[in-house]
């Protein structure tokens, strides 16, 4: 993204663009909230409106996919809280090989 890659440049290389690019993305910050929040809730009512076709069958497998899913998102985030902090991976299964390739 440009604007990034801009304010990634020394202050004396920026002049006075780092006040006007921050006052730009202030003044979309609250029309962008705003188209969030607005799909969200379109979402949710597509959804409710996709529910209301499935049969009970249907519905728990549309359950169990997304609570595998948030528990997927759970694990991956803890996982990479503990690689941010320092945490040494975990060590292979029982079995598992420990160099890439399968040779120990």
């Amino acid at each position: 993204m440009l604007v990034l890659k801009l304010l990634l440049l020394p202050p004396e290389q920026q002049g006075d663009q780092r006040e006007k690019i921050y006052a730009i993305l202030a003044s979309y910050k609250d029309k962008i909230t705003k188209l969030k929040q607005d799909l969200d809730t379109l979402e949710e009512a597509r959804d409710k409106e996709v529910e209301a076709v499935l049969t009970p069958d249907q519905k728990e497998k549309v359950a169990k996919a997304k609570a595998d899913a948030a528990a997927k998102s759970k694990a991956k985030k803890a996982e990479a809280a503990k690689k941010k902090n320092g945490d040494p991976a975990p060590a292979p299964a029982a079995g598992g090989t420990t160099k890439p390739g399968g040779g120990n």
